[in-house]
């Protein structure tokens, strides 16, 4: 018989009611965790706009070649080699809203560390993206105006970015230096030891090798109005940009190609399609007139002089760029005045369906081949103008920018038509761009 029922009947009624409490406790912070802070992971897609990307998963030896598209997880590594292009497409799957998408050019390298979102709509928590191991050059587009805050860290040997608004970057990690181009937005360049530095829109922020000092100065110059078509995007009348349909005159009343300024996803874009039912040939032509007092716009005070395009093409009804290999899809075409006073045409075109044997893939007039790449991708032609127009070529002063559809049936989209310009570089050898 116990010596004191009363006492262990207080000590159970005390514990059983103390257990009660741990486990009420214990239950409302894992509700409240499981309601505001759980996460649930992004869908994060890898789709290939030239060549073949490599895709390599955690804790395995052998990369696998992408052509086409593919599902991107945490620890997994993007690389891509002299040819290729990829893009990461990062989406939030409750809404299959595009949030972000980092462009991969020519021999650049990323791994993925994580990509969440708060796992219930109440929650306040933002979208969360790291990316580690960055190499080479990135595009990073952040959509604006987002239905809750996001945070996105590009962590490379010699830095880390730090992006929390909607907006367009330029990233560079080689071994000189680690460069973040803010053209639209801010971002937060931060050195290894912690030392942060915000930079805001047409600046940019440079760590070089062996320091810790991020130094900022002024973005190149974009020497094209309204580049990203915002300004014309809000206008029912031209603004800089003067779009038209020129007829062939072998098909005189042909059907005529549209153009409009539109938002998709996000982006302003510029939208030409032609799909009438046997049009016969013709060009929907968007241009600027840079005509300064006759003369053009003067670019020889300028190092560098960098075209950026950025594009999508839907559909094409021919093969290749046509039988004279002038007929492409996206069509690039600069009027200049070389160095010697000399009238000068460049013109560079895109594709994305070829046949063997049918259609030609460069022009009598061009200075190189046209460029394939994949439909119903974002593709970002960047090209050192200075690089390719050499010698009796070189640009002394542009005229006239003109970016065409030009075929039978197109469909294309235009995100960004840019020329950059500027007055020095950081190295005496500067890498070859797209």
């Amino acid at each position: 018989m116990q010596a004191h029922p009363q006492r262990l009947a207080w000590i159970t009624l005390i514990g059983g009611l103390t257990m009660f409490c741990l486990v009420c406790s214990g239950t409302f912070m894992f509700a409240r965790w499981l309601v505001f802070d759980s996460p649930t992971e992004l869908n994060v897609t890898l789709h290939v706009g030239r060549g073949t990307v490599t895709l390599a998963e955690p804790d395995t030896t052998d990369a696998i070649a992408i052509r086409t598209d593919a599902s991107v997880g945490d620890d997994d590594r993007i690389s891509t080699d002299e040819e290729a292009q990829g893009l990461l497409d990062i989406s939030d799957p409750y809404s299959d809203q595009s949030l972000a998408t980092i462009t991969l050019h020519h021999n650049s390298s990323l791994t993925l560390d994580s990509a969440s979102r708060p796992r219930f709509n109440v929650s306040d928590n933002a979208y969360t993206i790291r990316i580690k191991e960055l190499s080479g050059r990135l595009d990073v587009w952040v959509r604006p105006e987002l239905d809750r805050d996001i945070s996105l860290d590009l962590a490379g040997p010699m830095g880390t970015v730090h992006i929390t608004t909607g907006g367009s970057y330029l990233l560079d990690q080689n071994p000189t230096y680690f460069q973040v181009m803010v053209r639209a937005g801010s971002a937060t360049l931060i050195s290894p030891e912690g030392n942060p530095q915000h930079i805001t829109a047409n600046l940019q922020g440079t760590i070089f090798t062996g320091t810790q000092t991020v130094m900022v100065d002024a973005a190149p110059t974009d020497l094209l109005p309204d580049s990203t078509f915002d300004l014309a995007k809000e206008s029912d009348w031209p603004v800089e940009w003067t779009c038209t349909f020129l007829e062939s005159r072998a098909f005189p009343n042909a059907p005529r190609g549209e153009w409009d300024f539109t938002s998709i996803d996000g982006r302003s874009v510029t939208h030409i399609q032609r799909l009438e039912p046997n049009p016969g040939q013709g060009k929907t032509v968007c241009l600027q007139n840079l005509l300064e007092n006759d003369t053009g716009l003067n670019v020889t005070g300028y190092e560098t002089l960098r075209l950026r395009v950025v594009m999508q093409i839907h559909y094409q009804q021919l093969s290749g760029c046509g039988d004279a290999g002038s007929e492409c899809p996206v069509m690039l075409h600069i009027v200049y005045t070389d160095t010697d006073g000399n009238p000068r045409d460049w013109y560079h075109g895109f594709y994305a369906d070829y046949t063997p044997g049918l259609g030609k893939t460069r022009c009598s007039s061009c200075l190189e081949d046209h460029v394939r790449i994949n439909s119903d991708i974002w593709y970002t032609y960047d090209v050192d103008l200075f690089n390719v127009l050499v010698g009796d070529w070189r640009p002394a002063a542009v005229t006239v920018f003109e970016v065409y559809a030009d075929g039978h049936q197109y469909e294309i989209l235009l995100d960004e038509v840019t020329l950059l310009a500027t007055r020095s570089v950081i190295d005496d050898n500067p890498r070859r761009l797209d």
